[in-house]
């Protein structure tokens, strides 16, 4: 079967800043257009984890183009996300960013129960890889794993896939970022909103490696180079490797406001100008936080 993973990037921080029943709307809203589309390809939801959702492509009834119609599901979950978040912006919330994971083998499904409880669930190391997988995309973005690309190679468009080393994993992941696919469906990622280009700003900051919600490294010196609205360009020593998830504090206060903690996963370390760059992806930031730094870029331009 083909397993598919979402999940809502920095929505545990956000939760924080709202009315709870105010996130429950929304986290309804977003289930609700998310569920439309799944439904729509046929696929099974076996479970609502917080925001995030576990869908089986080939449960109860297995037809020949699972993978296809999961990758398919997948870029149009990411499409209508795109949609959704225009709607939520008139009424002034911040845009919602998923990433998606997907993985085909063996699973184990049926009835999962005790004496007190019983579900309908599927269990096994697919289940396990498809969250890993997940786990490494960005806001926007569908992976899928060796297996899965290897059933609809002639139907995708994929970036160059990359490696990630895992905890717990033989093997290294081989992952393919999906842009397209063509027929019979014909679908493309729609264009992201515009991330307006970042400002040259030298500022200090530690940051930590990071495994789930484990600090997994020591404490780790930096300074930013570049600072934009989701990205941030930085020199860092010692190294970071793309695809590490960090969290990084800034090491000052400024005209009285104080940053909170930032996650980030990193994206790329490039030689420039023979220095090395690191650049982050940032995956979670306060919204008080993210108004700075829009003022910062608006005053700089």
């Amino acid at each position: 079967m083909t397993i598919m993973m979402s999940d809502l990037r920095g929505f545990t921080s956000l939760s924080e800043e709202r009315d709870p029943e105010d996130m429950v709307r929304l986290l309804n809203r977003y289930l609700e257009r998310m569920s439309q589309v799944i439904v729509e390809y046929d696929g099974m939801i076996d479970e609502f984890i917080g925001d995030a959702i576990l869908t089986v492509f080939g449960a109860p009834e297995e037809h020949d183009d699972d993978p296809l119609r999961a990758v398919a599901c997948a870029l149009n979950m990411q499409n209508a996300l795109v949609e959704l978040n225009k709607e939520l912006s008139d009424e002034g919330y911040p845009p919602l960013e998923m990433g998606i994971g997907i993985n085909t083998g063996s699973v184990v499904v049926g009835n999962i129960a005790s004496e007190i409880r019983a579900k309908y669930g599927i269990v096994g190391a697919t289940v396990n890889m498809a969250s890993r997988i997940e786990s490494n995309a960005v806001g926007g973005e569908v992976l899928i794993g060796e297996s899965t690309y290897a059933l609809i190679r002639d139907s995708v468009t994929v970036d160059t896939p990359y490696t990630v080393m895992m905890r717990g994993l033989k093997s290294p992941l081989v992952i393919y970022r999906v842009t397209a696919m063509g027929a019979p469906y014909r679908i493309e990622l729609a264009p992201q909103p515009v991330v307006r280009d970042g400002i040259e700003i030298h500022l200090p900051f530690h940051c930590w490696k990071m495994e789930g919600k484990k600090i997994v490294s020591t404490s780790i010196s930096g300074e930013t180079m570049i600072i934009g609205e989701n990205l941030i360009g930085a020199s860092v020593e010692p190294s970071l490797e793309p695809i590490d998830d960090i969290k990084l504090v800034f090491d000052f206060c400024m005209d009285a406001h104080c940053f909170d903690d930032i996650y980030a996963k990193v994206v790329a370390a490039e030689e420039e100008g023979g220095k090395r760059v690191t650049r982050l992806r940032i995956t979670s930031i306060k919204q008080k936080d993210r108004d700075v730094l829009r003022k910062w870029m608006s005053d700089a331009s």
